[in-house]
């Protein structure tokens, strides 16, 4: 009788099964995986369009409000009064100090008035002194009056910078207005 060993046989195929195994289990996995991700595509998508059709529900809502809009009350008109006071307002520090950096030793400043913008008039800037010391007196003043046009500082908010009067006594007047006018 003849013996045959069938064992290297067998050991081939049980581990082609294992093989076959592995990959259908891997297949599968990712089978599920990709079922997984078709799904929250769908989830998503339904969310996407219930989220949409409550935007547009909010947008037809908030035309109709615009379209029916009361005008502002008389809090609402003095608020904006306000606001607009607030940002046409001038700020007086940096333009002083501006000015300290203009005048000439020659000159001595006994008077700053600043006048606030109030309704329909525009703030305003008047500087008054004594001509103090020797060289011609419209000359001095003159120079000051031409540094003080070419200081930003000053003269973005007053471009009209003016030598207004020279008295017998060296006291002179020098004004800073907005571009319209004054007053």
């Amino acid at each position: 009788m003849y013996r045959i060993n069938l064992y290297p046989e067998h050991a081939t195929k049980r581990r082609a099964a294992t093989q076959r195994m592995i990959l259908t289990a891997a297949l599968a996995g990712l089978l599920g995986v990709e079922a997984l991700l078709a799904g929250a595509l769908v989830v998503s998508a339904v969310l996407l369009s219930e989220r949409t059709r409550s935007m547009e529900a909010s947008i037809r809502e908030l035309r109709i409000r615009v379209a029916a809009e009361v005008p502002p009350g008389a809090e609402v008109g003095t608020a904006l009064e306000l606001l607009q006071l607030r940002a046409a307002r001038t700020l007086w520090a940096p333009k002083l100090v501006a000015l300290s950096d203009c005048i000439d030793r020659s000159l001595i400043l006994d008077e700053v008035r600043a006048r606030v913008p109030s309704r329909g008039r525009a703030a305003r800037l008047e500087l008054g002194g004594v001509i103090h010391g020797g060289g011609s007196r419209v000359d001095q003043v003159s120079r000051f009056v031409g540094a003080l046009r070419d200081e930003p500082r000053v003269a973005g908010e007053f471009p009209q910078i003016n030598l207004e009067t020279i008295e017998e006594d060296d006291r002179f007047l020098v004004t800073c207005s907005p571009a319209g006018g004054g007053d």
